[in-house]
């Protein structure tokens, strides 16, 4: 068994690794549901550096989740356009209308 001591030495290392190095992306500060929504869906299984403009822009067209809902779908597309699995689009606009229409 590993002990406390071993632990908190381990997340002291990583932490500080990640002080030094962590990258400055759009997504990082932010405590915004809808936010970190649509970047956890975009980042799936796609590179970050393709994500960041595409995450951008996404934000500037389809700001909150009532506007992603009511979107049509040639724009939504046409903004995740790149990122391949179109589907995911159709996807997270769908979870967008149920969670307008619900809450």
């Amino acid at each position: 068994m590993v002990s406390t001591t071993h632990i908190k030495k381990f997340q002291k290392k990583i932490l500080d690794r990640y002080a030094v190095y962590k990258r400055d992306l759009p997504w990082r500060d932010t405590d915004d549901p809808y936010k970190v929504f649509i970047s956890e869906v975009m980042l799936q299984q796609t590179q970050v550096d393709r994500v960041a403009p595409k995450f951008l822009a996404w934000l500037h067209i389809l700001p909150t989740m009532e506007s992603l809902a009511k979107v049509e779908k040639t724009v939504l597309l046409g903004l995740r356009s790149g990122l391949g699995f179109n589907s995911r689009a159709i996807r997270l606009q769908q979870a967008a209308q149920e969670m307008v229409e619900r809450f």
